[in-house]
């Protein structure tokens, strides 16, 4: 539940004070006053009300836009009640004569109270939609959460056999990385569909890493590090073990397969490029259910490659023939 009562009340307390307003109550001579005054409090008011903490409804945009949204918000119903002040006045008279003649004896207070009402159920109807919200969504919630696990050991030998110093680029690079590694946590997204509640029975392509932020950083700062390990599926797909940094710090090891952006520029040319298949090729889809499932069982986390398993290959050998 995200609604923040004490906002919540403090505003519906305002918008029943003003409510309860009438403008004769103010002097001549002070009615100007009163009319600034009043517009900016629902100004402030209606800006209040939009804010995250008062509805309890999520909003796409970031915290600096939202709060424009709800200032932009606050200064328009500001204005548009500064320059409704005459015919706030002439409802008001009208509700509170229309109010007495039913017997009523204080018009504003009856005011303040349905205005209490109609907020109290507007809270209501939030409440309940964020409830059903993440009723339904518990699921789906779940399957998009990660969990903290304990790096395999496979893994990360398999992970230490590419940044092994043998064929590091630069080796200062990989030691660091090599750091980062020993100081870091592991998360990976939570499987519902694998039935167990053990990481290592789940399928994954990607292992989360928080390394600390006090770390010493690798240059360039975002890359996929130019040395990964290389393995061939069961159906033939290329999948590459292979390490991404961000802002210096290891951000995840992955295995996926490889989009090469470096394309033979024959095989360019033939239309055979980035997994282009031709006509003879079609029929070797009828029977790549097998291939599929055997490829799937690699991404268990217990079945990830070892580092015996996998060729380690070089991005340095894969830059094209420019002259």
């Amino acid at each position: 539940m995200r609604l923040n009562p004490f906002v919540a009340a403090s505003v519906d307390l305002g918008l029943a004070a003003l409510s309860a307003f009438r403008p004769w109550w103010v002097p001549k001579k002070h009615q100007q006053t009163a009319r600034l005054v009043y517009a900016g409090a629902t100004g402030v008011l209606s800006a209040a009300s939009g804010a995250e903490s008062y509805t309890g409804v999520s909003t796409p945009l970031d915290p600096k836009k939202e709060n424009a949204v709800n200032a932009a918000i606050g200064i328009g119903s500001a204005a548009l009640t500064y320059a409704g002040w005459p015919l706030l006045t002439r409802f008001n008279r009208w509700a509170d004569d229309k109010l007495g003649s039913w017997g009523v004896k204080n018009p504003p207070l009856v005011s303040a109270a349905v205005s209490i009402g109609a907020t109290a159920l507007a809270h209501v109807a939030v409440l309940a939609l964020d409830h059903t919200i993440d009723w339904d969504g518990d699921e789906d919630w779940g399957d998009a959460a990660e969990q903290k696990i304990v790096l395999p050991v496979h893994i990360r030998d398999s992970v230490l056999a590419v940044l092994d110093d043998t064929h590091a680029l630069d080796p200062h690079t990989a030691q660091v990385l090599r750091d980062q590694l020993a100081a870091a946590e592991f998360w990976v997204a939570r499987d519902h569909e694998a039935g167990s509640d053990e990481p290592g029975e789940w399928l994954v392509s990607t292992i989360t890493v928080q390394v600390p932020a006090d770390a010493e950083r690798v240059v360039p700062s975002r890359q996929t590090y130019p040395v990964r390990g290389h393995i061939v599926a069961p159906d033939g797909t290329d999948l590459y073990l292979s390490i991404e940094t961000a802002d210096g710090r290891i951000a995840s090891i992955d295995l996926a397969e490889d989009f090469d952006i470096y394309p033979d520029r024959a095989a360019e040319a033939n239309g055979e490029a980035f997994g282009m298949i031709d006509d003879g090729d079609a029929e070797d889809w009828d029977d790549g259910d097998a291939g599929w499932e055997a490829r799937e069982a690699l991404f268990v986390l217990r079945n990830w490659p070892r580092a015996g398993e996998f060729e380690i290959v070089s991005d340095a050998d894969r830059m094209p023939n420019l002259s």
